[in-house]
């Protein structure tokens, strides 16, 4: 089972594309529970120069990849892939060209919202659940302001005959804050609480920092408002509201030469993006090595498939918090816009290399379609397969490439019916994954290893075995009690007819026997021969185990059988009870559904090939996850087979169908 499917829990279609009447801009719109989710950019349609665009949010459960990782259903880090995976909608309207689609990890955290119009863009937020344009999230945000006090002198900061203050807002309750300098300064008469600040005893150059001291010390009286100093400039404060939600900016009113004040977060009914249309990581940083991934598209049909494995595995470590990504089209296909000649509309992002020209729209499922196949997945690829010669076991030869004379056997330690890890060899570390391997010929009658150990090739690209001890292989752990060794094995004029190989801890040095033994097992080697004739095989394929019908919520083992079609058995092997069968050595399956062809599950035959077969003595098997394949359908497996000689695959003729159902009691 090299596949493993995670389905987006959240996602999105923010934009700022006008309403249908060119006058109202949709910036407020949430479709987070819509069946497909679109982006595009549209230039010039209200305007010679507007700038319409829609963006995609999609997010992903990481930490059942993590759970799954830790409970050892994904292997670790390097040997797994993940691929983004959006499937293409189609619609009625028209599709672009010709364009990039880029696929950057989203910054802050982000709500998904209720919203199903993608037409009106009538769905609005408004306070409610979901993220929109220039909001991400529905919780309230209190102002906090920056204020730098620059004045040593305090008649810097006189208000005055009262023309001359600073305007706080806890939500709707107004604040007049001024400065009393001893020079006959007076309060604003204006509507709003006062808040005087008195420095009328203070020298004529009390500092700043005491002036900022001052100022935060009444603040802090103030049941409206919390301060706190900056740990690099004690002249420096910044001033909270005690209550989240809408508020108007403070301000300066008059002339405080003594104070720049900058807000650094408006108070507000819902929690703003830093910049509209999202918050990304855009620049390489110590956390982050990667900027974004990206897919060309030439027809504006394709799906979107995005190797985004370094995204993923910074997201499960916790190095970068999951929040998900964003889809949209690259600054090259965004629309044009430069601020400095139409900073009219604050909704724009600036875009000075952009386009001038529209692409309009493409559209993918989203998680809430009813078409179970097509909704946004991160796809865990990688290579399950093992492949034990133990049934196939060669003498090295000259007729061979050197990797070709590797053999490599598997330990399987099963405690009570289950795999477990010897103590000791658990794959924790580097000095926990070794597992060592001697061999040996038979006794006289060929049932157990007797004598010395069998002395093995030590040179390239023999690496398992040391040149200082050619008599122990160096074995690992692969997964949760399994382990393996590879090895080559040298025959005589007189090959021996069963080795038998024994597992130990490597304590015995050169004298294997002195080791502690976990196992010890055979094999039959065989020498590899040339043929006069050119092979074309048929094969006769049977899953010697298949059922009817599979849960859901299973992974089951298939075995199977396979022989030459145009096999003669002999007088001994019509009276052996069992036929021996063929081991392909690369082979792959793929699953479609019965009622349409539909293909679930393809061949995957690259460098992952998560759909490949493993092998052992008995022949070939593989495990698949009916999670992968929507309940209530019947499938069907096919199978496909590497021809070296051909240097292709081919696909086998037989075809075997099973139900996949989903059992409520």
């Amino acid at each position: 089972m090299g596949i493993k499917r995670y389905v987006a829990n959240a996602n999105n279609t923010i934009r700022n594309a006008y309403q249908s009447n060119l006058t109202t801009r949709g910036t407020g719109s949430n479709t987070g529970k819509a069946d497909v989710v679109e982006t595009f950019s549209i230039y010039g349609r209200q305007a010679s120069s507007s700038v319409e665009l829609s963006r995609i949010l999609m997010k992903f459960p990481i930490e059942s990849i993590t759970t799954d990782r830790n409970n050892g259903v994904l292997p670790d880090s390097g040997s797994v892939s993940f691929f983004l995976r959006l499937y293409n909608a189609p619609h009625s309207r028209t599709v672009p060209q010709d364009y990039t689609l880029m696929v950057e990890p989203i910054s802050e955290e982000w709500e998904e919202g209720v919203g199903l119009d993608l037409a009106t863009y009538k769905d609005i937020t408004n306070g409610n659940t979901g993220s929109n344009w220039i909001m991400r999230t529905s919780t309230n945000v209190a102002e906090i302001t920056k204020y730098t006090f620059t004045s040593d002198t305090k008649a810097d900061y006189g208000a005055g005959d009262g023309a001359n203050y600073i305007i706080l807002y806890n939500t709707a309750d107004r604040y007049n804050l001024w400065f009393n300098d001893g020079s006959g300064d007076s309060a604003p008469s204006v509507s709003g609480s006062e808040i005087e600040m008195d420095l009328s005893t203070a020298s004529a150059t009390p500092g700043k920092a005491s002036v900022a001291s001052l100022f935060r010390d009444v603040l802090n009286g103030q049941s409206g408002f919390s301060t706190s100093i900056d740990p690099t400039d004690d002249a420096i404060i910044y001033v909270t509201a005690s209550t989240a939600g809408g508020a108007t900016d403070s301000s300066i009113v008059g002339t405080l030469d003594g104070i720049d004040l900058v807000v650094q977060q408006t108070g507000n009914n819902a929690t703003p993006w830093d910049m509209v249309g999202g918050d990304y990581i855009t620049e390489a940083n110590a956390a982050y090595p990667y900027r974004w991934y990206s897919q060309e598209f030439a027809t504006g049909l394709e799906d979107l498939e995005v190797d985004i494995t370094g995204l993923v595995e910074l997201w499960s470590a916790g190095t970068i918090d999951n929040y998900g990504v964003g889809i949209h089209l690259t600054g090259t296909f965004e629309g044009y816009y430069n601020s400095t000649n139409d900073g009219t509309y604050s909704g724009y992002i600036e875009n000075t290399t952009g386009s001038t020209i529209s692409y309009y729209t493409k559209r993918f499922f989203a998680r809430e379609s009813q078409y179970f196949f097509m909704r946004p997945t991160i796809e865990a690829r990688w290579d399950s397969t093992l492949k034990d010669d133990r049934g196939n076991v060669k003498y090295s030869s000259s007729l061979a490439p050197l990797n070709d004379n590797i053999n490599t056997l598997f330990l399987y330690n099963y405690i009570n019916g289950v795999l477990r890890d010897i103590p000791g060899i658990d794959g924790t570390d580097a000095a926990a994954r070794s597992i060592y391997v001697s061999f040996y010929s038979g006794s006289a009658d060929n049932t157990e290893p007797s004598g010395s150990a069998l002395e093995l090739p030590t040179t390239l690209p023999y690496v398992w075995v040391g040149s200082d001890n050619p008599y122990v292989v160096t074995g690992a752990w692969v997964e949760t009690g399994v382990y393996s060794a590879s090895f080559a094995i040298t025959g005589t004029r007189a090959p021996l007819t069963k080795v038998f190989d024994v597992w130990h801890d490597g304590s015995g040095k050169n004298n294997p026997w002195a080791s502690v033994e976990y196992a010890t097992s055979s094999f039959s080697p065989t020498n590899f021969s040339a043929s006069q004739t050119i092979r074309k095989p048929v094969y006769y394929l049977s899953i010697t185990n298949l059922q009817d019908k599979y849960r859901s919520d299973e992974t089951a083992r298939f075995n199977l059988f396979v022989r030459n079609k145009y096999w003669k058995p002999t007088i001994y092997t019509v009276a052996n009870s069992s036929v021996e069968s063929t081991t392909i050595q690369s082979a792959s399956y793929r699953v479609f559904r019965l009622m349409d062809a539909y293909e679930a599950i393809p061949y995957g035959t690259g460098s992952d090939i998560p759909t490949g077969l493993s092998y052992d003595i008995s022949g070939n098997y593989f495990d698949f996850d009916m999670n992968l394949l929507q309940p209530g359908y019947a499938y069907a497996f096919k199978f496909s087979f590497y021809d070296p000689s051909l240097k292709s695959w081919t696909e086998q003729s037989q075809v075997f169908k099973f139900r996949v159902e989903d059992y409520e009691y």
